[in-house]
């Protein structure tokens, strides 16, 4: 999730955990550990095409880098001789505070390799939102609470109140997945995976995305509150694999551990973007929720030509984005309907007006 609250929830746990013992710098220090793991941004080869993003994410947030973790963010503490004499709660406080990190980002869909180095698989369980501010206000209120009235069983409260949070999250995810087996049913697909993805903001809208017969399929399941789930129907896409790929053009040794790579860190959900030439989107995120048009993806060089992949980013403004998450969230949208209303397998929704699907793009590795 976002450093913010990466280091709400360190500090939180710390401060339950140590703050009988340091009332006053127990939350410092986890809130330092809890948020330490995304220093691997900062990880970049030379010449690696996909940026930093085959190290974010990474080992820094594998369980068994925990205790070198905690130890290193502990480091910059006990160069103070007040802290120094109480070492042991100063370890154990980062420990406590480091090991969240990993935890939490597994509740999100963009997977972290949590097991590494026994697996390299990005566990994912697309519980949580990558940027969630009620869950972030409940971590911050409790911390808050807790340091400034020096009673640790506040933050105690405010943890487990995010707790509770995020196993309403878990029942929202559950519905979301439900509308995408009902989907897969009526349309009669042969359905091969699937995943239901948290959009920004909330538990009330989610991606559904799910391979079935050489396609993706994308649609948005609005799971309310307080009412029945709905449907606002998308479309469908042909996924790119490397047998697809070379089937088209083939490709030499670089090219396809690149492509490889990236369709590992896109969890296999990779198919051409709807809007950027000779671009493999990673699908499981998109500009709008029912759309093949992705945030980023890998850049190929046309068939036949010399060059060399790039990793490029790929935006929509945040103006047009927002305006359209509140309207499906809380507005009078008409596309969206019961899930019953789908009855053919054919049955998808219109294609996004034009001007949605504007790229904007950056490049992170220029070179050719």
């Amino acid at each position: 999730m976002d450093p913010l609250t990466q280091g709400a929830l360190g500090a939180i746990a710390a401060q339950a955990v140590c703050g009988k013992h340091l009332p006053r710098s127990a939350w410092l220090i986890g809130a330092a550990a809890g948020m330490a793991a995304d220093l691997d941004v900062l990880i970049r080869p030379a010449g690696a095409l996909l940026g930093g993003l085959t190290y974010h994410r990474h080992f820094t947030h594998a369980l068994v880098f925990i205790p070198i973790g905690a130890l290193l963010s502990a480091i910059p503490f006990l160069l103070f001789p007040r802290l120094r004499r109480h070492w042991p709660v100063v370890l154990l406080a980062a420990l406590v505070a480091y090991a969240t990190h990993g935890l939490l980002d597994s509740f999100t869909s963009y997977g972290t390799v949590l097991f590494w180095p026994f697996s390299e698989a990005r566990v994912a369980w697309d519980i949580m939102p990558i940027v969630d501010p009620v869950y972030t206000l409940l971590l911050i209120a409790g911390l808050c609470a807790s340091v400034a009235l020096r009673r640790r069983s506040l933050a105690v409260v405010g943890a487990t109140l995010s707790l509770a949070y995020m196993s309403f999250a878990a029942v929202q995810h559950t519905r979301a997945l439900d509308v995408q087996g009902q989907l897969v049913e009526k349309r009669e697909h042969a359905y091969v995976r699937g995943r239901a993805l948290p959009t920004p903001f909330n538990l009330a809208m989610w991606r559904s995305i799910y391979e079935a017969d050489g396609l993706l399929y994308a649609d948005v399941v609005r799971v309310p509150y307080f009412r029945a789930a709905e449907v606002r129907l998308g479309a469908a896409t042909p996924i790119v694999t490397l047998e697809t790929l070379e089937a088209e053009q083939p490709l030499g040794p670089e090219l396809r551990a690149v492509f490889e790579r990236f369709a590992w860190f896109a969890d296999g959900y990779t198919a051409w973007d709807q809007r950027a030439h000779r671009t493999i989107g990673d699908m499981r995120y998109g500009v709008s929720p029912e759309v093949f048009a992705s945030l980023w993806g890998l850049e190929l060089p046309e068939p036949g030509e010399d060059g060399q992949a790039r990793f490029v980013r790929l935006h929509m403004g945040w103006r047009t984005g927002l305006r359209r998450m509140w309207v499906a969230l809380w507005g009078h949208d008409p596309l969206f309907h019961p899930v019953t209303a789908v009855i053919a397998k054919t049955d998808v929704g219109p294609s996004r007006p034009a001007q949605l699907l504007e790229p904007r793009r950056t490049a992170i590795d220029r070179s050719r």
